[in-house]
């Protein structure tokens, strides 16, 4: 692959281009909306900070997929049930909140729906620690957890300062996964994205694309130690426990060998088949369905004004906090 030209180049590029969501502005609804709801958060909870976490923190967010993700940082210490502690936010929302937004239980987040967009902001619980930097809580193991959402964040900028490259080849592979195994963790790609590109800095995206691919089809997708913070932690690759792993394994191997026939087709200067090669790669990503059936029903109503009916729910899809080691 040492002879990449620019045409993968620009049909990569092309496919980052559609992952930046447009800025609602400060004067718009939307953010005017979310401006009042994290106001109701701090307010209503005493919070000593709602902290933006997630991939909208560190520029690596997919439009029409990311949700956004917030620790509500409490005060005082994690002395106390975990599940009570998710169980007060939720009714504190609830009773803060207006009824006509739709808001529930995914542990371990308290999840508001965007009536904008149709996706959700979520909100976990959360408590200082001088060790960890947080706690949050964990409901299968019925315990707190540390994570460190400013130490992933630094380390982000640390390995992207090495390599320019580093969140464009983070996007391709998010905006991949969404279309071909959603369940994959987002911080499991973004770390193994951080390590397998510190190997192979200042190399084209195709070519790092494809070593990432790589990666993911040697380790089997094993547990990855994160490398981001001080304390151990194994990042799991997957966010329920719902998944055929060599079904994803096949997809994985598919997405590679589609990069090596995008390099060959480079080599040969075959314009018409880079592009339709790239197409192919992410053919399966779409909006989804129930983003797209909130939009239909937020044309024919008024969100502020519809009902919503509130309701908790399981299931272990964490979104940005799957990298905690087993909820």
């Amino acid at each position: 692959m040492e002879h990449q030209g620019t045409m993968a180049q620009d049909a990569l590029r092309n496919v980052i281009a559609r992952t930046f969501s447009p800025d609602p502005g400060f004067f718009s609804p939307e953010f005017k909306w979310r401006q009042q709801l994290l106001s109701i958060v701090k307010n209503a909870t005493a919070a000593d900070r709602v902290l933006l976490a997630g991939s909208s923190s560190h520029g690596t967010s997919i439009a029409g997929f990311s949700d956004l993700d917030y620790f509500v940082v409490l005060p005082g210490n994690a002395d106390f049930d975990p599940a009570s502690a998710l169980e007060r936010l939720y009714r504190t929302l609830k009773m803060s909140v207006s009824a006509a937004t739709e808001f529930y239980i995914d542990s371990p987040a308290v999840c508001v729906r965007n009536p904008f967009t149709g996706l959700v902001v979520e909100f976990v619980p959360a408590f200082r620690s001088k060790a960890t930097g947080l706690l949050i809580p964990d409901l299968e193991v019925e315990q707190w957890i540390p994570t460190d959402p400013v130490a992933h964040v630094a380390y982000l900028n640390r390995v992207g300062s090495a390599t320019v490259s580093l969140r464009d080849v983070i996007r391709l592979l998010k905006y991949w996964k969404v279309g071909a195994v959603p369940n994959l963790s987002s911080l499991y790609l973004e770390m193994l994205a951080c390590q397998t590109i510190l190997v192979h800095p200042n190399q084209p995206l195709l070519y790092q694309f494809t070593e990432c691919m790589s990666t993911l089809m040697s380790r089997r997708l094993r547990g990855l130690p994160d490398p981001s913070i001080a304390f151990s932690r194994i990042i799991q690759p997957f966010t329920n426990h719902s998944v055929e792993q060599e079904e994803v394994l096949r997809l994985v191997r598919e997405a590679r060998d589609i990069a090596l026939r995008i390099d060959a087709a480079e080599k040969s200067v075959s314009h018409s088949d880079v592009i339709a090669l790239v197409a192919s790669m992410f053919r399966r990503t779409s909006i989804p369905e129930h983003v797209l059936a909130w939009r239909l029903v937020r044309t024919r109503r008024d969100p502020i004004r519809t009902n919503f009916r509130n309701r908790t729910r399981g299931g272990n899809n964490h979104g940005a906090y799957a990298h905690i080691p087993k909820f």
